[in-house]
């Protein structure tokens, strides 16, 4: 890679090598007789890494989201910039920090959650209440049962979480009204 950074070039750079390893993936399949989930998992993370490198750029395109206006302070697609960026004190940093809202803020989550790594099982149970797991295929056609009842041992924890959570709030909301609405 040219750039090693973390700003608009460098995204777009990320993404465009994405765009032509898919190209050169697809192609090598169509010459060779290649089963599908040996190519198709690669290809699919290459995706996911266009989409969200895109994303972020759009993110960091938008107006009123660049911190620094003069790209000779901030030019985050320099390595040694965001080496020396990391090393500031968190007072100084916070002044190039992007100030984003919780759309543009779960872009970023969701590019640190799903990774690049190959995933076996995960799951993410959202704070909307929305579950999303994903299963490789190779796992899915020979599954380990410890494994699997580990995967729907942790669901159970988080559901019990949150209906834990979801009970405190219920419960203190009562007693904050109760506090203005005592009974009779």
């Amino acid at each position: 890679m040219v750039l090693l950074g973390s700003g608009y070039d460098s995204f777009k750079e990320l993404s465009e090598r994405a765009e032509s390893s898919i190209k050169m993936l697809r192609d090598y399949l169509s010459r060779v007789q290649a089963p599908d989930d040996t190519i198709q998992p690669d290809i699919m993370m290459l995706q996911r890494i266009h989409n969200i490198s895109d994303d972020i750029r759009r993110i960091l395109k938008m107006e009123g989201v660049d911190p620094c206006g003069d790209k000779k302070v901030c030019d985050f697609d320099d390595a040694e910039t965001m080496r020396k960026f990391r090393n500031l004190p968190a007072r100084e940093a916070e002044k190039y920090e992007l100030n984003l809202d919780l759309r543009q803020l779960m872009v970023f989550k969701k590019a640190n959650d799903i990774g690049t790594e190959k995933v076996m099982l995960q799951t993410i149970i959202g704070m909307d209440g929305d579950i999303t797991t994903r299963v490789a295929k190779a796992f899915a056609d020979q599954p380990v049962t410890f494994i699997n009842q580990m995967h729907h041992d942790a669901i159970g924890i988080s559901v019990d979480f949150w209906k834990n959570l979801i009970t405190v709030v219920v419960k203190l909301g009562e007693n904050i009204l109760g506090m203005f609405h005592p009974k009779a």
